[in-house]
């Protein structure tokens, strides 16, 4: 599941030229889970 939130966080970044909040925001995904994707996304 976690691969599956990062690339959708990730192809709404490019698409739609969000930033990560806004995506994760746009997901809904929840605040306490946003720091991993972010530290994910950080090392790829």
């Amino acid at each position: 599941m976690t691969d599956a939130i990062l690339a959708s966080i990730k192809n709404l970044m490019e698409t739609m030229s969000l930033t990560i909040e806004q995506a994760m925001a746009a997901l809904k995904v929840p605040e306490g889970e946003r720091q991993k994707y972010i530290d994910l996304l950080e090392r790829q």
